[in-house]
This record gives structure tokens, C-alpha cells and sequence, in this order.
């Protein structure tokens, strides 16, 4: 991992060497269990059932088809599940993320294009040319699926912009990684908010086709501020109809970007551009 470091005005790259002893599908010591990414490391009613039934009851990762590789350990794309992909022992920051947090993860893996991770893998300098291939057969599976898995459960829109005549832009990620098909519509509910009193005042709704809406008439005033609540119209994705908030504020003749809130369940979850 290198990092950028700044001591007394001066700036170098520091190199540190993580350690990659397990990695894919190595253990420290060899190829990892056959359970893991299946089941923690104990859980004891799994455990008790296969030893009441002799072996009998078997779990989904007893019957993995594992394509066997002394480079690779056990490792493989096509029956894994995000959804019940488990890690060694419990962690409490995947069993408490929210739809929200792992929508920010599956955008950060989606961004690696096929020809990425091929790179990527060529980099580990195997000897044998199928593991490179299994590999980044494997990774590139594996990518698809988490994005197909955690990109649609909200509202997906992103890369808000808000053009100077009053045109905004964004991007529906789930569909732009091909994991679900363009909605019907979009609307955009408009409001001025004044910074001061914290009150906001209601403009009107737009509605489109396309990810790209015009805006009712906007304030020119420099540090104006607007919001726009964005959801996309489509049966076939309820959670979408959760608006995302979209805040801007008036920069000479440019509107910037201040504020990007997701709603939750529970609470709202803001990103902030500054």
C-alpha cells in the first residue's frame, strides 16, 4: 500500500507490505477450509446436526464444485452469495451495514472493469496461465453478483449535477453496471432553502425519461441555496421510489454541489462534498 506522507512541508510516498498470507483462496498454510465464506468458524447447531445425522445433513459449501489448483486454493465465483457470504468470525461492521453502506461497497468493487482485473491478476506473475484465467474468471463473477445483489435495494441514483440554465444530471447505478433495466420515469420535487431561518420553500415537481431533468426557475442569486428530491418511478423496484436529496448551492454562475442524503430505515445518511 503506498501512501502519500507530508513531514516538515515535504511530501514522499511511503511503501508498506501487507501481509497477503491469506488471500482468494490460500490459507496461512494451504488452501483455506471448505467452509469458509459458508459458516463461521463454529456454529454449534450446524454442528450438532451433522453429527446427530452421521454427516447426512449437508451444508451448501459441502457440495461446491471447486475446480482444484495448487495455485488458487479454494476459490470460485460461480456459487457464491453475497448475501450469505460470511467471514471467519462475526464482525460487527458487516452485520450491522446498512443497504446504504453496502451500496457505497458495491460501487467501490463495481468500479473495476473486466480489463482491470485481468491486469490486475497478471500482476501475481502466475507460472501456469490457467490460474491467471480461473482467477480472473473468478473475481470478475464475483464483482457481477455483488452488484446485482446490493445496487437495486435503494434508490440508486448518483454523480448529481445541476447545469448553470438549470438541468440536472445524475446516474442510476444499477442500471449503468447492467444489473437492472431503466425505470419508466423519474421525478424531481424542487425547493429553495434559506440557510438562515432553515425553512425551505416549495417550488414544483419535474418528471422525465431520461437522467437528465429540467428544474423550475432557480434563484440566480449567489449563495442561493436549492434542494431536489429525486426518486425513479418503477413498479418493478419499490425501494426506489425512497427519494434521494440532493443540495446545491449558487457559486457565482455555477451551481456546487453541498450535500447528498440517502434515507433509511432507520436514519438518514449524508455525504457531504465541501
Amino acid at each position: 500500500m503506498d501512501s502519500l506522507i507530508v513531514n516538515e512541508g515535504r511530501a514522499h510516498v511511503r511503501h508498506y507490505l501487507l501481509d497477503v498470507g491469506s488471500t482468494f483462496g490460500m490459507g496461512a498454510n494451504g488452501p483455506r477450509e471448505w467452509s469458509e465464506g459458508y459458516e463461521y468458524l463454529f456454529e454449534g447447531d450446524k454442528l450438532l446436526k451433522r453429527l446427530m445425522s452421521f454427516g447426512l445433513y449437508l451444508q451448501a459449501w459441502q457440495t461446491v464444485p471447486y475446480q482444484q489448483h495448487r495455485a488458487l486454493g479454494r476459490f470460485q465465483g460461480d456459487r457464491f452469495d453475497p448475501d450469505a457470504w460470511k467471514t471467519r468470525v462475526p464482525v460487527s461492521a458487516v452485520l450491522r451495514a446498512r443497504d446504504d453502506d453496502n451500496f457505497w461497497a458495491a460501487r467501490r468493487v463495481m468500479a473495476f472493469s473486466d480489463e482491470l482485473i485481468r491486469a490486475l491478476v497478471k500482476v501475481g506473475r502466475f507460472s501456469d496461465p490457467t490460474a491467471e484465467k480461473l482467477l480472473a474468471e473468478a473475481l470478475i463473477k464475483r464483482r457481477d453478483k455483488i452488484g446485482q445483489v446490493f445496487l437495486g435495494r435503494i434508490n440508486p441514483l448518483v454523480n448529481f449535477a445541476l447545469t448553470p440554465s438549470g438541468r440536472l444530471t445524475f446516474e442510476n447505478a444499477a442500471v449503468k453496471f447492467g444489473g437492472a433495466k431503466a425505470p419508466p420515469a423519474y421525478a424531481a420535487l424542487w425547493s429553495v432553502f434559506d440557510n438562515n431561518t432553515g425553512t425551505s420553500q416549495a417550488l414544483q415537481e419535474t418528471r422525465g425519461s431520461s437522467e437528465s431533468l429540467p428544474a423550475p426557475g432557480l434563484p440566480e442569486v449567489p449563495g442561493s441555496f436549492v434542494a431536489v428530491e429525486v426518486r425513479a418511478i418503477d413498479p418493478a423496484h419499490a425501494s426506489w421510489a425512497k427519494p434521494v436529496r440532493a443540495t446545491f448551492r449558487r457559486v457565482n454562475r455555477e451551481w456546487k454541489l453541498i450535500g447528498l442524503e440517502r434515507t433509511d430505515e432507520t436514519e438518514p445518511t449524508v455525504f457531504a462534498k465541501r
